[in-house]
């Protein structure tokens, strides 16, 4: 179970630009975000950030400004994040340059003569120190075809099936959006997504936008202001960010499977994202392993062990401690000796005090390196206390009986504690132990209102993707129209045989 996660490589839709641009309902904010990533690195997750998120997100260009501290910097460095990359040799810095004529934060940063330089310099660091270890895009796929053909998969959807991602109400503006979706994008799939936002805005609004000058509207409802239509366009594009996740996890998977990566032990590629039920062949149901005979005592005395961050905790600018959790050996020992336990006390190999003096061990470590880089209650914090606020929340009551599959199989989200009291808010029973997700989402709410996916609704889902389900996704879908030549001349077998050699 827990051994699973830390093999897990799961790429991080949650820092997408263009969610940024269309959040879910619940929207993330950066603090959020922040805790989930430094919550990776507490209990070893590895994550693949698109490069192309660091270059676009608004809230990632204090990121690119300092990455010697900054968390994605460290993340990076750190070698807990990967960059999925176009090729290897991708330029953050250059990368940069290229886009700063369409966007705003971009041509700022290039324009500051005094800094530029000093920035330019460090990112070229970056990309070199990482290069080597980036996944690069599959060679032989079109990750804008994926797309393509999940958004087909939904449209071809009727009934419940339909139901469970397009709502009735939606359905007809749907049909109406793919239609002329296919009208707009190329044999080369070029921009697949740039294309259904844009067949969005001229379904609804019977106009094109800019989607940059968008983005830099931070406020929604200023956002609503300038663009009228924007909140019936809103759940449109959630739908296509999920796909969107879904394909380039696909796309990585593959160059998983084509050696990429090969220094990972044999990982499992996962997605955080909202939740697409439409795809049950491609994404694993929120169930705990019966094997585990998992009771409730058992469950509650977990709560005990996990280590979370405290909801109302704030960092500052310097996140190199990251950069420790990984490389500061006795903080790695400590770290392997409290996740082995966890796994080892949910089998039954360990007693709870053993588990419990593991985890204090490990949060003594990370007392040492977080301590004076945090605010708790708008106060800075010294070792003792942050150790003393990470055991608060460890020991904190928890109704765990409530969501007990679907908080284990989540992969210790950091944002744990909000989202039971979420569920128990919006009456989520304990038929999700039995059903998972599908139950979360079942039925009418209180008020007889169709509900809302409740991952859909948090962006929250962490969990991993059936590789065999990812590998048929892939098996008809051709590479990219100026890849094909070389690979061709690289190796003259068909398509097909090459899919099924790998």
């Amino acid at each position: 179970m827990f051994s699973d996660f830390q093999r897990q490589l799961t790429y991080y839709g949650v820092l997408d630009d263009v969610v940024d641009r269309y959040p879910w309902p619940s929207r993330l904010n950066l603090q959020a975000i922040q805790h989930q990533l430094i919550t990776s690195a507490m209990y070893g997750k590895r994550i693949l950030i698109n490069d192309g998120y660091l270059l676009a997100n608004p809230m990632l260009v204090g990121d690119l400004s300092d990455i010697g501290h900054s968390l994605t910097g460290t993340l990076l460095r750190a070698d807990t994040a990967r960059l999925f990359t176009r090729s290897r040799s991708a330029n953050l810095a250059e990368g940069i340059e290229r886009t700063a004529p369409h966007i705003a934060t971009h041509r700022a940063l290039v324009s500051d003569k005094k800094r530029w330089p000093q920035l330019r310099d460090e990112l070229e660091r970056l990309s070199s120190h990482v290069c080597h270890r980036s996944i690069p895009w599959p060679r032989d796929k079109n990750m804008g075809q994926i797309f393509y053909l999940l958004m087909e998969r939904i449209a071809g959807l009727s009934g419940p099936d339909s139901e469970w991602i397009v709502g009735a109400e939606l359905r007809q503006d749907f049909d109406a959006i793919f239609a002329r979706f296919k009208t707009l994008i190329n044999y080369t799939y070029d921009g697949a997504r740039n294309c259904w936002e844009e067949a969005c805005w001229q379904h609804i609004a019977g106009y094109d936008i800019d989607p940059n000058a968008l983005g830099t509207i931070r406020m929604e409802k200023d956002r609503v202001l300038a663009f009228p239509e924007y909140p019936r366009v809103v759940p449109f594009m959630n739908i296509a960010n999920e796909v969107y996740h879904l394909a380039y996890s696909a796309g990585a998977a593959r160059s998983v499977a084509l050696g990429a990566g090969s220094d990972l032990s044999a990982p499992i590629v996962g997605v955080a994202t909202a939740f697409v039920t439409a795809f049950p062949d491609l994404v694993s149901e929120e169930t705990v392993d019966a094997d585990f005979g998992v009771d409730e005592t058992t469950l509650e005395r977990m709560n005990q062990l996990l280590v979370t961050l405290p909801r109302n905790v704030e960092f500052g600018d310097d996140f190199s401690f990251v950069f420790d959790m990984r490389w500061k050996t006795e903080v790695l020992e400590a770290a392997n000796e409290y996740l082995n336990g966890l796994e080892l006390f949910m089998r039954g190999g360990i007693e709870f005090d053993e588990g419990i003096r593991r985890r204090d061990a490990y949060i003594e470590q990370l007392s040492s390196l977080m301590a004076f880089k945090l605010r708790f209650k708008k106060r800075w914090v010294a070792g003792k206390g942050f150790s003393d606020l990470l055991l608060a929340g460890a020991t904190s009551p928890l109704q765990l009986h409530f969501a007990a599959g679907w908080l284990l199989s989540f992969g210790l989200d950091p944002l744990r504690n909000r989202l039971i009291e979420r569920m128990l808010k919006a009456r989520v029973s304990s038929a999700l132990r039995e059903e998972g997700l599908r139950a979360a989402s079942a039925g009418l709410g209180p008020s007889g209102q169709r509900p809302v996916p409740l991952a859909r609704t948090m962006g929250l889902y962490l969990g991993p993707l059936h590789t065999n389900g990812l590998k048929q996704l892939v098996t008809h879908v051709d590479p990219y129209p100026a890849a094909r030549a070389a690979l061709e001349a690289a190796d003259p077998a068909p398509q097909s045989e090459r899919d099924s050699g790998s």
